[in-house]
């Protein structure tokens, strides 16, 4: 798979669900931030998700995140995810 197509994968929700099926259960993007800021092949999107396990001894797990996308080099990509589930952290103790 190409980097140019990975990045797809993990930047829209549908495909990103798709290429997970048995983990992903729900993924969609509730609010785009930034999208090729000063030009550039950067993103920076608030997104949520809800993740399986293939147990019912878990349950199914909510997290809210930025992801952010830019682009590196030439076929060379950064994907970051940093949490957004302030009060639930503060709820957990972590």
């Amino acid at each position: 798979m190409s980097p140019v197509n990975l990045v797809e994968v993990f930047m829209d929700p549908s495909k990103f669900m798709e290429f997970f099926p048995s983990i992903v259960s729900h993924a969609r993007i509730t609010d785009p931030l930034v999208n090729g800021l000063n030009g550039r092949n950067e993103s920076l999107v608030m997104m949520y998700e809800q993740l399986q396990f293939m147990t019912p001894a878990v349950p199914t797990r909510e997290f809210s995140f930025l992801r952010y996308c830019r682009q590196i080099d030439q076929g060379m990509w950064a994907i970051a995810d940093v949490s957004a589930d302030m009060q639930r952290e503060a709820h957990y103790g972590a």
